[in-house]
């Protein structure tokens, strides 16, 4: 699985695309109030991933908010190798001071 982004980056002063591939799935966080972390429970394991090799292609057009942690912006598909019906799409993208936390 794979998404590109057009229109987030330069490279020598020209646009450039950014590709993002995902090569693990991650299991679901396990805590509640307090940060009291459980122990692992199997049926909370990582998903496994698709094997259809889906590929989604956009490009970002406006910026929709710039919050604290992020900006958001609406983005338009470009390209889409699973021929989902998607509805409209935007995408959320935090600013490099804050992007550890999400790790």
């Amino acid at each position: 699985m794979s998404l590109m982004i057009h229109g987030l980056g330069l490279s020598d002063e020209n646009p450039t695309e950014i590709m993002l591939l995902r090569s693990q799935s991650f299991l679901a966080p396990r805590s509640f109030e307090d940060h009291i972390t459980l122990p692992r429970d199997e049926k909370w394991a990582p998903l496994s991933l698709p094997k259809d090799g889906a590929h989604l292609e956009l490009e970002l057009t406006d910026s929709i908010s710039e919050g604290r942690i992020g900006l958001a912006y609406s983005v338009r598909i470009i390209n889409d190798s699973a021929h989902l019906d998607l509805p409209d799409l935007c995408i959320k993208l935090v600013k490099p001071k804050f992007s550890r936390t999400l790790a």
